[in-house]
């Protein structure tokens, strides 16, 4: 899952410093996540005379990197574009309103279990927010202040919102 191969090199650990570290670059795949172990070694060029106890390679140490998945942004549809309803107080609640929802392609919706691994990365919650409301006819000048209340259970897709009093008229 490896886009390059990877270079090892090594440099100074400062301007000047006698002391040197390694360091490997590489590129993944674009996608790609999760646990790449890489088996080290580092050699010199003074010879080797195993039988007197000379060797010019280090042991093998393994160096894992763990890569987290790319997060991809959520997405969900709705079941109607229109809701028409006499005003009223409280909340109303529209079953099943918010359909489809999911964290993102490939990624877990905490407590619910659509075949992806829970655990891997976590779950991801969702929340959903009204970004702007706009008045079509009647109503008040355009404003957020339409809703006292705005929410969607997640795994249900429920709305449930509470208007603000006096306000009517159409609001995309």
């Amino acid at each position: 899952k490896l886009q390059t191969q990877p270079v090892l090199s090594i440099a100074p650990v400062s301007p000047g410093s006698r002391e040197r570290h390694g360091l490997i670059s590489f590129e993944a795949l674009g996608d790609a996540f999760g646990d790449i172990h890489f088996l080290v070694t580092l050699g010199d060029d003074g010879g080797a005379a195993p039988e007197a106890g000379s060797l010019n390679v280090s042991q093998t140490l393994q160096v894992t990197v763990s890569i987290s998945s790319r997060n991809v942004e959520p997405t969900f549809d709705l079941a109607r574009e229109k809701v028409s309803m006499n005003a009223t107080r409280g909340d109303v609640v529209i079953p099943a309103m918010i359909q489809n929802i999911s964290a993102g392609l490939g990624e877990c919706l905490c407590g619910y279990n659509d075949g992806c691994v829970d655990g891997l990365f976590g779950c991801q919650t969702v929340s959903f927010s009204v970004s702007s409301v706009e008045t079509i006819s009647g109503g008040r000048p355009s404003s957020l202040d339409l809703f006292e209340k705005f929410e969607v259970e997640p795994l249900s897709g429920d709305l449930t919102f509470a208007l603000t009093d006096h306000w009517s008229g159409l609001f995309r």
